[in-house]
């Protein structure tokens, strides 16, 4: 190991002269030593020169080495077949296509570096070449040099890569080249190497897909029921959109479900099947599963009754609809309930409304499985439900009249007397007339004659029989005759009838005397 060896020098110096003169010397060790040569681990081209220097470094402690001194070496080189050096000046000399060890020698001290010799580079080839990339994708380039002897060499790690566009595509040293996840179009890619430089155009497209996600995943649905099922594509830009309807659907088994262009599905059958959405040969998939058909909807019959008289019902119906279109009427099924928003106006029960007073809009509402559907009623004034037209039946003589009586019963079971409101008509007018006022008169003998009262579009009938007219009187001709004594008078006996006709009696009546003494 060499030494520094410092002289510290204190002097004392008197008036009268140099009195004493003391020296320390202080002994420090240099440290580590070593030779560097330079340009280290140096490639040149065949036929090239190079001037190589070796310094001296020294490492203190644990500072960073220290050039101490430029040193006059001696130089060799491990293999002249591929460089020489002159010893003296250390100016290499490329000779053939290879590697070699130059050597520095200065004392005890010596160094080495590697030297690599290539042939003449004539051009550099970047391949693939003309390539096209989606957006937000990466190509890894490859330089490959061209050398005068025909040889060729990987310069990927070694070139200066550049892009003439990097709004449309960058790239790294190594030789990975990216493209814009927001532009498109055409760049130049060029490698640098030894003042050579060799390119390859590139072209940014459009986005292209790398994966497709089906939502939702793996649902569960009732028989009939549709379902909306959404694919999401996610682009090599990082960008992500709905591809719902440009993907193709499709189920494994169409027995229990089928699936539309857009993405909904129809079930058929209890079951499962998987359901897949696949698009530039992306693909994903879904199960679904198929359950018994449940009920979706109560409907009734009607919305809206209208008005009904005051003590008539209404029936109202109700059914309910199920996923699959099955249907089932719950009007009087023990799970459906009814009600009613004015009990003191109508009260309902399994659908059948009885109304108790006037009033409008009465809400009706029917609930089923969780369902319900409203219809609304009102309740008017009582209406005319029928008519009794007294006394029937009836036989009067011809030729006499009966007086008939229309009475009408409400909807609320009310009566009133109609008998001068109504209208009156007989059936046979030839045999039997009635007046407005219900006053009927026979004309012809005949049974079974019908008599009808009819008030608002209600009718009443009655069965009148015209019967034989009666006798209402005898007249005898001649009246208070006188005649002789002792002689005849003879007499004739006219009846008089109900229906004003008359008939010779004088045959058929009995004849008697007031007084037998006299006549």
């Amino acid at each position: 190991m060499r030494y520094r060896v410092t002289i510290l020098a204190t002097l004392f110096i008197l008036v009268a002269g140099i009195d004493n003169v003391r020296a320390t010397v202080v002994v420090k060790p240099l440290g580590p030593m070593r030779v560097e040569v330079i340009p280290a681990n140096l490639t040149i081209v065949i036929g090239d020169t190079q001037p190589m220097q070796a310094f001296l470094e020294s490492f203190r402690g644990f500072q960073q080495p220290q050039k101490h001194r430029l040193l006059t070496a001696t130089w060799t080189s491990s293999n002249p077949a591929v460089a020489t050096i002159n010893s003296s000046t250390g100016l290499v000399t490329a000779v053939a296509k290879g590697v070699t060890l130059i050597r520095a020698q200065s004392g005890p001290f010596r160094g080495t570096t590697l030297l690599t010799v290539t042939p003449q580079l004539n051009s550099i080839t970047v391949t693939p070449a003309g390539q096209t990339i989606p957006q937000g994708t990466a190509l890894q380039l490859t330089a490959t040099g061209n050398y005068a002897d025909a040889s060729t060499a990987d310069l990927t790690g070694q070139v200066t890569w550049a892009s003439t566009d990097q709004t449309i595509a960058t790239i790294v040293p190594g030789g990975l080249a990216t493209a814009s996840s927001n532009n498109t179009g055409g760049t130049f890619i060029q490698a640098t190497y030894n003042s050579v430089t060799g390119q390859t155009g590139l072209t940014v497209g459009p986005a292209a897909l790398v994966s497709i996600s089906v939502t939702p995943k793996n649902p569960a649905v009732a028989k009939g029921s549709p379902q909306q099922f959404t694919a999401t594509g996610t682009y090599t830009n990082s960008s992500v959109n709905d591809i719902t309807s440009s993907v193709t659907w499709a189920s494994s088994d169409m027995n229990k479900a089928t699936i539309s262009n857009t993405g909904v599905a129809s079930t058929l059958a209890e079951g499962q099947t998987t359901l897949s959405a696949s698009l530039s040969g992306k693909m994903d998939s879904t199960v679904l599963t198929i359950g018994p058909a449940v009920i979706n909807q109560v409907q009734l019959g009607s919305h809206d009754a209208g008005t009904i008289p005051l003590g008539n019902t209404y029936q109202f119906m109700a059914t309910a609809y199920y996923t699959d279109g099955s249907t089932l009427d719950v009007t009087s099924n023990g799970g459906t309930t009814w009600s009613s928003n004015n009990q003191g106006v109508a009260t309902v029960s399994a659908g059948l409304v009885t109304s108790h007073s006037q009033g409008n809009n009465i809400q009706i509402t029917a609930s089923y499985g969780g369902f319900s559907d409203v219809g609304t009623i009102s309740v008017g004034p009582p209406a005319l439900k029928s008519i009794a037209a007294t006394p029937s039946p009836v036989t009067i003589p011809n030729g006499l009249t009966q007086q008939f009586t229309a009475t009408g019963t409400y909807t609320d079971n009310s009566t009133q007397d109609l008998t001068n409101s109504a209208t009156w008509s007989s059936g046979s007018p030839g045999a039997a007339s009635v007046n407005s006022a219900g006053l009927a008169t026979c004309k012809q003998v005949i049974d079974g004659i019908t008599i009808t009262a009819i008030s608002n579009s209600v009718t009443g009938p009655a069965t009148l029989n015209c019967g034989l007219p009666n006798l209402t009187s005898i007249t005898v001709t001649p009246a208070n005759s006188t005649i002789p004594n002792r002689t005849t008078q003879g007499m004739v006996a006219t009846g008089h009838y109900t229906d004003n006709t008359m008939q010779d009696l004088t045959f058929l009546a009995n004849w008697n005397s007031s007084n037998a003494a006299i006549a």
